[in-house]
């Protein structure tokens, strides 16, 4: 019985070990299984299948090679991501017709980053090959930074019922360098711009990257055409041109009144009057004076000011009537903004001139000595009779028949401002400050340069004569005149130009910045550190009043159509500085003017500085 039971234990035992080596035995038949499946995975994915495709791409492109051009042992080149430039059209466009009514944003609209609407790498696949974007554009990051984007709202009411609506802004390359506005739908990944109610597409390449709906139109976004001013007979009239821009954008408008649900402001600086729209951008309107004729064509103040006729009985019975303007004429023959609003008078200083057939009572001056502030060297009459221009061969008028003949009238206004009123014939060519040219032949050079502002020139030096300047220049600007036998730094003028407008766009800059901040713009400009320190030299004297000044650069293109500039021997480089400036006692918003690229100089090189004296 005792060996029985240890017979038992042992097989036991061993049945155990057994089991226990088989255990063993499988979890390492399992290890080799895994670890086998492992390696061959492994092994064909990344070595033979790789091989495999490769070889197959090979052979593809081989085959091509040969159908292409006949070569049956043409070297394989590697694969290429280039894109041909024609393999991108402009989208097609979304031929979707309607009216929607938009779910406008109760808050102000927040601008919103580029690439929350904006995909870079379509973009980049749809442009980087596109040769206008390249030429206006260095990269895609600065195109997409060139856009300000808000939400504006949600679309509530006809197609595309649910979508966002956005405001793009974007500048414009060119001349100007002018701020276009697109109302733009988001659907789903499209961007589909409203083109009735959006800017011109200057540049081509938009078409590319945004789809174009010539059709839709929006119920509920446009301000009236006329708002009557309350407990008065005059309107306000809205100006064909819309103004591009948020009404963020002006800080320091004054609200005049509420008509229906729309609110009027009124900005004194520009002699406007601002509506907001319901996507939040301005509507310019003027008013709508009573006595003036011509009404009908109007103005904007992105289009030359038009002259009205003014008709009224003066107070010794004689009928008036001729051609006023109603505008501020600035810088170098460019007009101002909207009406001439003054602060310089007030009704003490004034006397009733006469009556016009609708009533209004026309002012002129009680003091022709009367000066704008105690700093002005000359009165306000003196300063418009010296700065007309009679025109060629016409004799200017003595000054007690300026005075007699109402150059300024003044009118005021249902809000108690006055409005100063100039006669068409004695609005000033307003004065180009100091010009200079500097030559910079190769080698010794005859010169013949002529300049012919387009009101003509008023002082020089040298004299300029019947036909120009006839010089010898040298390498350094060293100037001989054959006229007068004597050497010049430079070709100095004064003139006066017409038929530009203001820039709207420019730089606001504290007045202990002036001279630091003009210092690093002329270098961008093309001006060198000798020509820098002599423009400085004459103008920063001029910048000194105010606490700040807006300052803009005239575009070379602008100032070529005021101030036209011709020499032989043709030169190879012209850099043609110009400024404009406004003081100001406070900040001003104001669009930032893009500067072009600094030029190079090459070649026979010919160099101007000058600006707009605003007297």
């Amino acid at each position: 019985m005792g060996n029985e039971n240890l017979l038992k234990k042992t097989l036991l035992d061993t049945s155990s070990k057994f089991n226990f080596l088989m255990m063993i035995a499988g979890i390492l038949i399992v290890t080799n299984i895994v670890t086998a499946i492992f390696v061959y995975y492994f092994y064909t994915e990344k070595y033979i299948k790789k091989s495999d495709t490769t070889a197959i791409t090979k052979q593809v492109q081989f085959e091509n090679n040969q159908f292409a051009d006949g070569l049956e042992n043409k070297e394989v080149k590697e694969e290429t991501t280039d894109v041909k430039e024609d393999e991108f059209q402009p989208i097609e466009p979304d031929t979707t017709d309607g009216v929607i009514s938009v779910d406008w944003r109760s808050d102000w609209p927040v601008m919103i980053e580029y690439y929350s609407v904006l995909d870079y790498g379509y973009i980049e696949k749809q442009l980087s090959h596109d040769e206008e974007f390249n030429t206006s554009f260095s990269n895609i990051i600065d195109f997409l930074n060139s856009f300000e984007i808000y939400q504006v709202g949600i679309i509530k009411d006809g197609p595309y019922a649910g979508d966002s609506f956005y405001l793009f802004f974007a500048e414009q390359q060119g001349m100007g360098h002018t701020l276009s506005v697109y109302r733009v739908i988001k659907d789903k990944d499209r961007l589909i711009i409203l083109t009735k109610i959006s800017s011109d597409l200057n540049n081509d390449f938009y078409k590319k990257i945004f789809v174009l709906n010539d059709d839709i139109t929006i119920s509920n976004i446009e301000s009236p055409s006329k708002i009557p001013i309350p407990n008065s007979d005059i309107s306000l009239l809205r100006n064909d041109a819309n103004v591009n821009q948020l009404i963020t954008k002006y800080p320091q408008l004054e609200k005049k009144f509420e008509y229906n649900d729309w609110s009027v402001y009124f900005d004194k600086q520009r002699g406007c009057f601002f509506v907001k729209a319901a996507d939040f951008t301005v509507r310019e309107y003027r008013l709508e004076i009573p006595f003036l004729t011509n009404k009908e064509e109007g103005f904007t103040s992105t289009a030359g000011s038009v002259p009205q006729f003014i008709s009224f009985n003066s107070v010794n019975g004689d009928k008036i009537s001729s051609e006023y303007q109603l505008r501020k004429m600035t810088g170098c023959g460019g007009w101002g903004y909207c009406y001439n609003y003054v602060d310089y008078v007030g009704i003490n200083n004034l006397k009733l001139a006469g009556k016009t057939q609708s009533g209004d009572s026309l002012y002129i001056l009680n003091d022709i000595d009367l000066k704008k502030s105690s700093t002005d060297e000359k009165s306000i009459l003196m300063s418009v009779n010296d700065m007309y221009y009679p025109g060629e061969n016409i004799e200017k008028k003595s000054f007690e028949e300026f005075i007699n003949d109402y150059p300024l009238l003044y009118w005021q206004d249902i809000f108690g401002n006055f409005i100063e009123f100039t006669k068409a014939m004695y609005m000033p060519a307003v004065e180009c400050g100091k010009p200079v040219i500097y030559l910079y032949p190769e080698e010794t050079t005859d010169v013949h340069v002529e300049v012919k502002p387009t009101a003509g020139i008023s002082i020089s030096e040298p004299r300029y004569g019947i036909d120009g300047w006839q010089v010898r220049a040298t390498l350094d600007s060293t100037i001989y005149n054959y006229a007068d036998g004597k050497n010049y730094p430079y070709l100095f003028w004064e003139g006066y130009g017409t038929g530009y407008m203001m820039p709207d766009k420019g730089f606001v800059v504290p007045k202990y910045e002036v001279k630091n901040f003009l210092g690093q713009k002329l270098s961008q400009l093309g001006l060198n550190a000798k020509e820098s320190d002599e423009f400085i030299e004459f103008w920063l004297p001029r910048m000194q009043e105010y606490k700040y000044y807006v300052i803009s650069f005239i575009p070379k293109e602008q100032f070529d159509t005021i101030a036209p500039l011709t020499i032989s021997p043709q030169p190879d480089t012209v850099i043609r500085v110009f400024m404009d400036y406004y003081g100001a006692d406070n900040p001003v918003n104001v669009i930032e003017q893009i500067l072009p690229d600094k030029p190079v100089r090459n070649g026979f090189t010919v160099v101007e500085w000058g600006g707009a004296l605003n007297r």
